[in-house]
C-alpha cells in the first residue's frame, strides 16, 4: 500500500498522546483540578530549585535555550500542560506489533516499550495494568508500530486508531470499531485486531477503573494507610505464580478494592481463589492491617459488628478475611522514626511520584518497589500471604458446628509438613499454626444467622508472623 506523507508531525505531532491526556483530564477534570490546586506544579518546583541554587529565577529560560529538548522533554511538556498528576504518575509507551516465524508457524508478537516513567519492555499487558492499578499509575500510548512502521505516517490506519483512542469513551463505540477494523485489515493486509483489543483495554482502565479505584477526588492517593496495602499487593504480584505452582492451586489473585468499597464495605482487597480446576471461583473480601495486638483486636470487633449489620440488613457477606502482619513489618511501613520522618512511606512516596526515581534502573521484569526493600523487612508479609493460600488449600472453610469439622482445627503445628518446596526462599514445611481457635459470634437479633470465626496465629522458625482470621456466615437461620 502506498503510504501518505507524514503530515501529522506539525501541529498534530504526538496526537495519540495529546488525545489521551486531553480525554483523561476531561473525564476526571474535577478530581485533577482539586489535585493540582493542592500541589505545586512540577515546573514551579524546578524553577524554585534553580532560583535557590543560582539566585536568578530567569536561569530556567537560559538553560532551556542552551540545551536542545529531547523526546522525553516533549512528552513531559504534553503531560505538564494537562496536570501535575500526569507528570508524576503517567507511564508512556510505544505499542510494537510484528509477525515472527516460530519454526513453521507465523505468530504475531505485541510488545509495549516504555519511554517515560519506566524503562522496560512489557509482554503481558494484563499484568502491567494490574501493576498500574496497584500504584495509581496512568498508562498512555505515544506511538503505534505495526510491522515496524509508524502508523502515524499511514493516513488510513492513523485515523482508525486515533478514533479508537478518542471514541471509546462511548460504550457503544467498540461495535463500530470492530466493523471498521475488518474493513481496514482487508485493505492493508495487516492484523489490527490485537492492537485494537489492547487499546480498548487501556482506554477502559483510564476511562473508568482509575477513578473507581481512587474515587471522585482521587482521595486514595492521599490516604497514608493505603501505602502498606499497595506494598502488600506488590508482594502478591511477585509471589502468585510461585504459590500456584508450589502449593498446587489452580488460580489465585489479590486485587485492591476501590475507595468506596474500602470506606463503606471495610474491604482493602479481594482475594480470588480457585483451588481445583472444577471448583468455582471464590471472591473473598479482605481487610489488611499492620496494627498492634490491641489494634488487631479492635479491628476484629469492628469487622464482626459490620458483618452482623449486613446480616440484619438482609445483605449478608458470606465470608471475610482479616490478615495481620507483625509489628516489625508495621514499624518499617507505617510508623514514624524518632526524628518524626517517615521511613518506607517517604521512600515509597518519592518512588511513586517521581518518574526519575523509577527510571534509574533498566529492568528486565516489573520494577516493583519491594525490590528496593531489605528482604527481612518484607518477609513476614510474604510468609502471611503464603500461609493464607496454604490454609485455603488445607481446609474447606464453612459454617459448621459438626464435631469432625471443629476437630480438624485442633491440631497445631506445620500447615503442610510434606511440602518441601520453597517460595522466595521461604520453606513451606516450616510455616506453623502456633495457635488456632474456632468460635461462634452470636447475633443479638433472634433467629438471624451467626458467624463462625476461625483465628490462626502463624509463625515461622518459632517467630510469630501474626494472625489470619477467616469468618464464615451461617447459611440457615436458627
Amino acid at each position: 500500500m502506498k503510504k501518505s506523507p507524514n503530515k501529522y508531525e506539525g501541529s498534530d505531532w504526538k496526537k495519540f498522546l495529546k488525545t489521551q491526556a486531553y480525554n483523561i483530564s476531561k473525564k476526571i477534570g474535577r478530581a485533577l483540578e482539586r489535585y493540582d490546586d493542592e500541589n505545586i506544579s512540577w515546573v514551579e518546583i524546578e524553577k524554585q530549585k534553580l532560583k535557590n541554587e543560582y539566585g536568578d529565577e530567569n536561569i530556567w529560560v537560559e538553560i532551556e535555550e542552551q540545551e536542545p529538548k529531547t523526546e522525553y522533554d516533549d512528552i513531559k511538556d504534553i503531560l505538564e500542560e494537562k496536570s501535575d498528576l500526569f507528570v508524576k504518575r503517567a507511564i508512556v509507551w510505544d505499542i510494537i506489533s510484528y509477525s515472527r516465524k516460530l519454526w513453521w508457524e507465523k505468530r504475531l508478537v505485541t510488545q509495549f516499550k516504555c519511554k517515560y516513567g519506566l524503562w522496560i519492555t512489557i509482554d503481558n499487558l494484563n499484568s502491567f495494568i494490574s501493576f498500574c492499578a496497584t500504584h495509581g499509575f496512568i498508562p498512555m500510548i505515544d506511538k503505534i508500530y505495526i510491522e515496524w512502521q509508524d502508523i502515524s505516517k499511514i493516513k488510513d490506519i492513523y485515523i482508525f486508531f486515533a478514533f479508537a483512542i478518542s471514541g471509546q469513551w462511548n460504550p457503544l463505540i467498540p461495535n463500530t470499531l470492530d466493523n471498521e477494523r475488518k474493513k481496514l485489515e482487508e485493505m492493508v493486509q495487516w492484523p489490527a485486531r490485537e492492537v485494537l483489543m489492547y487499546l480498548q483495554q487501556i482506554v477502559a482502565y483510564t476511562a473508568s477503573t482509575y477513578q473507581y479505584l481512587l474515587w471522585e477526588r482521587l482521595q486514595k492517593i492521599k490516604n497514608i494507610w493505603a501505602l502498606s496495602e499497595n506494598i502488600f499487593a506488590e508482594i502478591a504480584i511477585r509471589l502468585e505464580n510461585q504459590i500456584r505452582e508450589k502449593i498446587w492451586i489452580e488460580s489465585s489473585y489479590l486485587i485492591l478494592a476501590g475507595y468506596k468499597d474500602d470506606t463503606e464495605k471495610k474491604t482493602d482487597m479481594e482475594f480470588i481463589i480457585k483451588k481445583t480446576r472444577n471448583q468455582s471461583y471464590q471472591i473473598i473480601p479482605m481487610q489488611f492491617t499492620t496494627c498492634s495486638t490491641k489494634g488487631e483486636k479492635i479491628k476484629e470487633a469492628v469487622i464482626e459488628s459490620y458483618l452482623i449489620k449486613r446480616i440484619n440488613w438482609w445483605m449478608p457477606q458470606n465470608n471475610f478475611i482479616i490478615l495481620s502482619v507483625n509489628w516489625e513489618f508495621s514499624k518499617h511501613i507505617t510508623h514514624w522514626d524518632k526524628e518524626n520522618k517517615l521511613l518506607l512511606n517517604k521512600e515509597y512516596n518519592d518512588w511513586i511520584n517521581n518518574p526519575q526515581e523509577r527510571e534509574k534502573i533498566v529492568w528486565s521484569k516489573f520494577p516493583l518497589f519491594i525490590d528496593t526493600i531489605k528482604s527481612e523487612i518484607i518477609q513476614p508479609a510474604e510468609i502471611m500471604y503464603v500461609a493464607l493460600h496454604m490454609l485455603y488449600k488445607k481446609y474447606n472453610f464453612r459454617y459448621s458446628m459438626k464435631e469432625s469439622y471443629l476437630n480438624s482445627f485442633k491440631k497445631d503445628g506445620k500447615i503442610d509438613r510434606t511440602n518441601r518446596w520453597d517460595v522466595n526462599w521461604i520453606k513451606l514445611s516450616d510455616i506453623f499454626i502456633e495457635d488456632c481457635s474456632v468460635v461462634e459470634i452470636t447475633n443479638p437479633r433472634p433467629n438471624y444467622p451467626w458467624i463462625l470465626k476461625h483465628r490462626f496465629l502463624i509463625s515461622y522458625h518459632w517467630e510469630p508472623m501474626w494472625v489470619i482470621v477467616i469468618y464464615e456466615v451461617e447459611q440457615n437461620t436458627k
